[in-house]
């Protein structure tokens, strides 16, 4: 399981941009990295997301009625998108900005104007570490599964061991059973015979 082919059809990617432009530049430039669904809003980047599930989530932080960071601690505090990666865009430098990035539960920063080769290597990266994450629990999840089957297959062999033991007492005892009645009709033979022999004197 560790070692299984990815496939880059299994990606998702949400992209966030209330900037008709920059969303469709950056669409474009992912589109090969796997499926990609747009949004130019923060409601509807919550609900998107709350559907689409997408790995890694391009967020721009400059947005109208609700900002990037909102929309990340919104998404942040739904266990359906929490596990997403949240990559924030934005054209300021301050470093405010990228200490409320990682603050409000963002994992990358790309500023504007975006370098498409970067944008793409830094989705690409988080896209490993999304698939890295999933095929550690599946392989947890394998383990813990193979654990379980061990375990039932030692107590049904233990089990299996105790019925093989008291069938073996039970036989020893039933052996001394037939002995003992062996030399107890013996003995009542020849106490007969004896019988006989006195009553014919």
């Amino acid at each position: 399981m560790l070692f299984s082919h990815h496939n880059n059809s299994h990606n998702k990617v949400l992209v966030v941009d209330d900037e008709p432009t920059s969303l469709l530049i950056m669409a474009e430039s992912l589109s090969d990295l796997g499926e990609i669904v747009c949004c130019d809003n923060g409601a509807q980047a919550i609900e998107k997301a709350a559907s689409f599930q997408p790995d890694v989530i391009l967020l721009d932080i400059e947005m109208p009625d609700m900002n990037g960071f909102e929309v990340c601690q919104k998404l942040k505090n739904n266990p359906k998108t929490a596990p997403s990666h949240v990559i924030f865009v934005t054209s300021h430098n301050e470093q405010i900005f990228e200490y409320q990035s990682f603050a409000s539960g963002g994992i990358d920063l790309i500023h504007k104007p975006v370098d498409l080769n970067i944008c793409r290597l830094r989705v690409q990266n988080q896209l490993k570490l999304k698939h890295q994450e999933a095929q550690i629990l599946a392989a947890k999840n394998d383990i813990s599964t193979l654990v379980t089957s061990c375990l039932s297959i030692f107590h049904i062999g233990q089990i299996q061991k105790k019925t093989y033991s008291v069938m073996m007492k039970t036989a020893i005892g039933l052996k001394k059973i037939a002995i003992k009645c062996w030399v107890v009709s013996l003995k009542i033979y020849y106490l007969k015979s004896y019988m006989r022999l006195f009553i014919v004197v």
